[in-house]
């Protein structure tokens, strides 16, 4: 799972006979739900961070520079076939917004700055109203 992060994969190499994604997708769920899984997977990342000597505020730092860079005009490269080399055109600049909208959006993802807020209606009814009911209806049944 952590060299990839594709739940289902990990999950049907480990378990050959699941030939189903949607079987794969839910027990996989569950098992990274899991506590113990979840320390286990997060031991592991921070293992294979520190093999690669890499460190969350690396990424931040640099995801900094290619938002940067992106945000700047840069001159338009074009092909000089007499150089066989790119050469700036004449003074013509772009803005890269693919790059730095990307890259803005990992930062803010990492800040924890896109939080997905989920509405929920509709009533819950507890345990406790069901257990109710059925004492209610049993005492009734009683007393006819």
């Amino acid at each position: 799972y952590v060299v990839d992060l594709n739940a289902i994969r990990a999950y049907k190499l480990v378990y050959t006979n699941c030939k189903s994604d949607r079987t794969a997708s839910a027990n996989s769920s569950r098992l990274l739900a899991n506590a113990n899984v979840a320390a286990y997977v997060c031991e592991l990342k921070e293992q294979i961070a520190q093999e690669a000597k890499i460190t969350a505020a690396d990424v931040l730092k640099d995801l900094i520079e290619v938002k940067n860079r992106c945000m700047q005009a840069t001159p338009v490269k074009v092909w000089d076939s007499d150089s066989h080399s790119y050469v700036d055109s004449d003074a013509e600049f772009t803005f890269d917004s693919k790059g730095a909208n990307t890259a803005l959006k990992l930062i803010g993802e990492h800040l924890g700055m896109f939080q997905k807020k989920v509405e929920l209606s509709g009533g819950l009814e507890t345990k406790q109203s069901k257990v109710d009911d059925v004492i209610e209806q049993l005492k009734v049944a009683d007393e006819e």
